[in-house]
């Protein structure tokens, strides 16, 4: 008797196969030299333990797979017909009714046997294997990475990217494309062939989270254990924390990991513990490790609160010199990375968003040399960026940068000397500064040449205001101003910036700044305000209202916005998508009971 896990971590046993009642099992195979074995994807030379282990003999003579048993629904409106390689079986019209499982148009079958589903006509069924087989090395590898996560969980894109690149699934070729580029093309073939399925928000085009239908689950489960990917109870085909069987070790509620033999810990992912209670001896062995995600990763955070008993393990990251992705997103009693941070030289991603209790970043970051990503977002005891952040020349994505009125110290990291990353591509900041200018923002803007993503966030400001820090940035601000006056038009019309996205949160002001029109900012294709009291999306020019080349419009909590539909598509001609909420001001928009307007497929 077979059994499932469930997303507990408990497992439930299959239910005893009827005669007759029929379905396929995978057994993909490989070659002994491929890279994906390297990866863990090979063909461990068991297909035919596996046949056996999976195998059962039914009064039909029919081998038939327990786990896809369980998966699959029996109804009475429908049939299925099989012919096999090995032995031949012809239903009659008595047959067991199968229906494919829920979301899913493609139900798995045994390689050597051809199925038809019939629910008011015929459809062939494709075979999962097949399917499996037609994929590349790398993608293999990346598809067999769901079989980590509880049944139907939901999955960040933004996880499975820095997951794939830390492993080396993901690589950018010449640099003609980005890493989150190719994830966008394997994830949209791994929906097309049906393996997952996206999870859409309101209606959204583009789709950042995905699920894996029970029925394509069990079959990665399997394809997984046979390769040796994650380690299986074999009695029980559960996930387990034990690493003997595999190069990548997992944190399961309150099981215990292993002893010993640390040092071949390729990956370590903490599926859902919530406790973490490492001794600085047993962390500091993982000396070959690539991935640590030990915070969550959870597309919901409600209930997935993590904590540490004590935050000294962390020193052992000194011995990690092949560590590319470290994520302690969500956990709480972090308060400062540990100095020995400079001898990750390899380390690529660096998620600490929604660490509560972190209050600096060390200075040490500057060693990071082959950083890329740096998420700080939602730290809320940040008060400061330090300057060490510049000598990360490879850093595209910065998530979480801190304006401040707090200088005293003089070791500030500003916006002016973050436009000195070439490589930054993606940048969001939290303004907690009483002096902080929008308008004299736009001669920092247009020097990030490769930005394409830009998010502003207002908080509540800083206390220094009435501090002496507070009185010198007033005079510099006032000595500035009428410089910057006369390089305002001059700046407006400087290179054109690659700004693709522009998302504004508690914005402070009633009108949007002057350097916020389309003359400036020809590439821009999603505009985002979200709170604040801005009355007014733009000035009308001479030749009427200014027109944005905006395609994807989201306008939320605004009160004091007022303006109709009409005006609205005069301003947005290339409008394809709108989401309104809690804007009472904007009015006689054809949006659904969601807030959401899509452009009809006939325009």
């Amino acid at each position: 008797m077979a059994s499932t896990t469930n997303s507990s971590g408990k497992s439930n046993s299959s239910e005893s196969l009827e005669t007759g009642k029929i379905v396929g099992s995978v057994a993909p195979h490989h070659s002994n030299n491929s890279p994906a074995e390297k990866n863990g994807c090979g063909n461990n030379g068991n297909t035919g333990q596996n046949k056996k282990k999976y195998g059962r003999k039914c009064s039909t003579r029919v081998s038939c797979n327990p786990l896809d048993a369980i998966l699959v629904k029996l109804r009475k409106n429908n049939s299925i017909s099989s012919n096999g390689a090995e032995q031949s079986h012809q239903h009659n019209d008595s047959s067991p009714k199968i229906d494919p499982p829920e979301n899913e148009a493609a139900s798995s079958t045994n390689s050597d046997d051809a199925c038809t589903v019939t629910k008011g006509q015929s459809k062939k069924i494709p075979d999962f294997s097949t399917s499996f087989e037609g994929l590349q090395d790398q993608e293999k590898c990346c598809l067999l990475s769901f079989a980590v996560f509880p049944e139907n969980a939901v999955v960040k894109k933004r996880l499975l990217v820095y997951w794939w690149v830390a492993e080396g699934f993901l690589e950018s070729s010449n640099g003609e494309n980005t890493v989150e580029g190719i994830a966008t093309r394997i994830l949209d073939d791994f929906m097309a062939k049906r393996f997952i399925v996206p999870v859409n928000k309101k209606r959204r085009r583009v789709v950042n989270r995905f699920k894996m239908d029970p029925f394509s689950r069990s079959q990665v489960i399997m394809l997984a254990q046979e390769k040796k990917f994650f380690n299986y109870d074999v009695s029980s085909e559960k996930l387990t924390s034990k690493y003997s069987g595999s190069d990548r070790a997992c944190l399961i509620n309150a099981e215990k990991l292993e002893s010993e033999n640390q040092e071949k810990i390729k990956s370590l992912f903490n599926v859902n513990r919530r406790l973490l209670d490492f001794t600085f001896d047993w962390f500091s062995k993982m000396r070959n490790v690539q991935v640590l995600c030990l915070g969550m990763w959870q597309s919901s955070v409600e209930h997935h609160h993590i904590e540490v008993e004590n935050s000294e393990f962390l020193k052992g990251l000194r011995n990690m010199e092949s560590l590319r992705f470290l994520s302690l997103q969500g956990i709480s009693g972090i308060q400062e990375l540990p100095n020995s941070i400079s001898n990750l030289r390899n380390l690529r991603i660096l998620d600490l968003r929604a660490c509560f209790n972190l209050e600096s970043l060390p200075k040490e970051i500057k060693s990071l040399k082959m950083l890329n990503h740096l998420d700080v977002s939602e730290c809320y005891l940040l008060e400061h960026m330090p300057k060490e952040l510049l000598w990360l020349s490879d850093l595209q994505v910065l998530k979480g940068f801190v304006i401040t009125d707090i200088i005293s110290h003089g070791n500030v990291c500003t916006l002016a000397d973050l436009a000195g990353l070439k490589k930054l591509r993606k940048l969001s900041i939290n303004v907690n500064s009483e002096t902080f200018s929008i308008e004299e923002f736009s001669t920092t803007l247009f020097k990030f040449t490769e930005l394409e993503k830009l998010n502003i966030a207002w908080g509540g400001g800083s206390k220094a205001k009435e501090s002496v820090a507070g009185k010198k940035m007033e005079k510099q601000k006032s000595l500035l101003k009428k410089l910057i006056e006369k390089q305002k038009t001059k700046v407006e019309r400087a290179t054109e910036t690659k700004l693709k996205k522009l998302e504004f949160q508690c914005f402070p002001h009633q009108k949007l700044p002057d350097w916020l029109i389309p003359e400036n900012l020809k590439n821009l294709k999603k505009l985002y305000i979200r709170g604040g009291g801005l009355n007014s999306l733009g000035k009308k020019n001479q030749e009427g209202a200014m027109k944005w080349e905006v395609e994807v419009l989201q306008l939320k909590y605004l009160s004091e916005l007022k303006m109709n539909w009409r005006e609205l598509k005069a301003m947005f001609p290339s409008l394809m998508y709108l989401e309104k909420f809690k804007c009472p001001k904007v009015t006689l928009c054809p949006c659904d009971g969601s807030g959401v307007w899509l452009k009809p497929s006939t325009d």
